[in-house]
């Protein structure tokens, strides 16, 4: 019998745009995509106003590396293998979603855009003169301990919940579609509110490009 509860059944289908995202991340050399944000100043928590009025929104694009829809990730067949012979194991492959994983390091100084660092390195972005205050972190260590706690404490997954997703396709320049689709949540058996935040449909518009 199998240690791991069986799920309840999803009565939402999976998104519609989901089958060309996957067709178009499944060769493994197209891993990578560019991640596109949109930010505000990290707050001053020292300020009476952490984040003045006047901040200004700062766009970010930095390349990720894809690790997956979450849970079920994608990993290399190396740590796989660290995985099982560590005796941690693997997700159970018994659930499914169209959130997509990448993986990030919480000391980068733009951590809340999403950008990936080595976790046993000294903080990313820090003067060479500045001895880290962790004398474990050092350049050019490889991890092999998945429990390594230097690494564990820097390494964070990133998991993307699409609410609203765009397709432009240029395959055919004589026909350009643009298609939008964007997810409804399901209302309560009495009308209100949110009858679950991972139930609904999605809603597929034919725009313009």
């Amino acid at each position: 019998m199998s240690p791991f509860p069986k799920p309840n059944p999803r009565t939402s289908p999976l998104a519609p745009w989901l089958p060309a995202l996957q067709t178009h991340l499944s060769n493994p050399s197209n891993t990578s995509f560019t991640l596109s944000t949109v930010s505000l100043p990290a707050p001053n928590q020292n300020q009476p106003n952490p984040i003045p009025s006047t901040a200004s929104p700062t766009p970010r694009a930095r390349t990720v590396e894809f690790r997956g829809f979450f849970p079920t990730l994608t990993l290399h067949s190396s740590a796989t293998t660290a995985l099982r012979e560590q005796n941690i194991g693997l997700n159970p492959d018994i659930y499914e979603s169209e959130m997509l994983a990448i993986t990030t390091d919480k000391r980068m100084e733009k951590v809340r855009e999403l950008e990936s660092g080595s976790f046993r390195n000294p903080p990313p972005g820090t003067p060479r003169s500045q001895a880290p205050n962790n004398p474990a972190l050092k350049l050019g260590q490889k991890v092999d301990d998945l429990l390594d706690p230097v690494a564990r404490d820097n390494f964070r997954v990133v998991v993307i919940r699409p609410e609203e997703v765009e397709r432009l396709d240029l395959r055919d320049l004589e026909n350009v579609t643009r298609t939008r689709w964007t997810f409804l949540p399901a209302k309560k058996e009495n009308g209100e509110g949110d009858g679950g935040a991972w139930e609904g449909s999605w809603e597929e518009v034919d725009l313009w490009p």
